[in-house]
């Protein structure tokens, strides 16, 4: 005599039904679209508007996010003040440890790491 759950995987018995989590990652724009939505929550609107509201992630190299920015100060702020809320809320989104480098660039060019790195200059 068989039962109901014969015909099942092993790995199903027993467990929740919980989704399975995905395996195919986001593409970058998704994943930093996600970042700025709970960072937008953190502080206050004036400060993410200047700061974090016109950047765009260029790059994710290993655990290193990468992130266009319009301005050397907006560069510098977020390097030297910002960074580990930056990084504490992509790390979260990722869901695994995130390092994050700022770069001045020309928001209006299109979204391509190859040209942007040919633009970029790293934040001091």
């Amino acid at each position: 005599m068989t039962s109901e759950t014969d015909d099942l995987p092993p790995s199903t018995l027993g467990s929740s039904t919980q989704p399975a989590p995905l395996t195919a990652e986001p593409a970058p724009a998704t994943t930093w679209q996600r970042t700025l939505a709970l960072l937008k929550g953190q502080m206050d609107r004036g400060t993410f508007d200047l700061l974090l509201g016109p950047s765009r992630l260029v790059e994710i190299r290993d655990d290193v996010w990468t992130v266009a920015v319009r301005s050397a100060q907006a560069c510098d702020w977020l390097t030297h003040h910002l960074a580990p809320t930056v990084e504490r809320t992509a790390s979260f989104v990722a869901g695994h440890h995130v390092h994050t480098e700022f770069v001045v660039a020309d928001l209006h060019l299109p979204a391509c790491p190859e040209r942007t790195r040919g633009i970029s200059t790293p934040c001091p």
